[in-house]
């Protein structure tokens, strides 16, 4: 029988975003430089550039208004911690970059509540950009506003593992971690090294959520699943602790 430990938090500072650009040049360079080991939020598939955090997304605040304005903050985010080949290549190509995107959208979300105050003003901004035949961008902006704070409880269940199976296995990172330093990035090698990924968004293939501080976690994910779970998906919610334990105790393929 499967024991499930309630645990609630009745505020959080939180913020999310998620970022979509079809764009195939900018996926080949971020590719090419294996970007996606820099910055845990970012993946890339065949054409498409997907950016989310579900967590602190802060540095994505500024709302754009064109694709000029996403595609900056894009490049200027992802140049980051880079001080190489990359970034140069990034700054060098922008133009080129922006003129090749085809689709691009911008969503973003406050969801700060409790004791965490956000002053009254926008809380969500949402930029699509589309390509038209003549080679123009056509751009359209939704916001909502808020006059307040709400509070409400977010609760997570946690479901008792003996091991954390890593070979093959899809992970997800909530929360700050204590172990690394709260460095993502190191905490995703250690998993890659041993055999498993880790992505920066909840799907249908993700097979562990690991929730770090129950302070500052990510609701949605949580959220996310635990639907995958009631729809039957073998998706595990797990702690820290339970994931560095079975790192530790599995060798490293490298």
């Amino acid at each position: 029988m499967k024991i499930r430990s309630d645990f609630v938090t009745n505020s959080s500072s939180y913020s999310s975003v998620c970022i979509k650009i079809q764009n195939r040049a900018l996926a080949e360079l971020l590719r090419n430089y294996k970007a996606d080991r820099l910055h845990t939020y970012l993946s890339v598939e065949d054409d498409l550039v997907l950016i989310s955090e579900e967590e602190q997304a802060d540095q994505w605040r500024a709302a754009p208004e064109t694709l000029e304005e996403l595609m900056g903050a894009v490049i200027s985010n992802l140049s980051r911690g880079d001080s190489g080949e990359m970034r140069r290549e990034l700054e060098e190509r922008k133009q080129e970059l922006q003129d090749g995107v085809e689709r691009a959208s911008w969503d973003f979300h406050d969801d700060s509540y409790g004791e965490f105050w956000v002053p009254p003003g926008e809380r969500s901004h949402f930029l699509t950009c589309t390509r038209n035949a003549d080679g123009t961008a056509t751009a359209s902006t939704q916001r909502s506003y808020h006059q307040g704070v709400t509070t409400k409880e977010k609760r997570v269940y946690f479901e008792p593992v003996d091991r954390v199976e890593l070979k093959g296995r899809a992970f997800v990172l909530t929360g700050d971690f204590a172990h690394c330093g709260n460095d993502r990035g190191a905490i995703k090698e250690q998993i890659v090294a041993r055999g498993g990924r880790c992505t920066g968004s909840i799907s249908g293939k993700t097979n562990y959520l690991v929730i770090g501080s129950l302070e500052n976690f990510g609701a949605k994910k949580v959220e996310q699943a635990r639907e995958l779970q009631r729809k039957g998906q073998d998706i595990r919610i797990i702690r820290e602790e339970d994931l560095f334990r079975s790192l530790e105790d599995a060798p490293s393929k490298n």
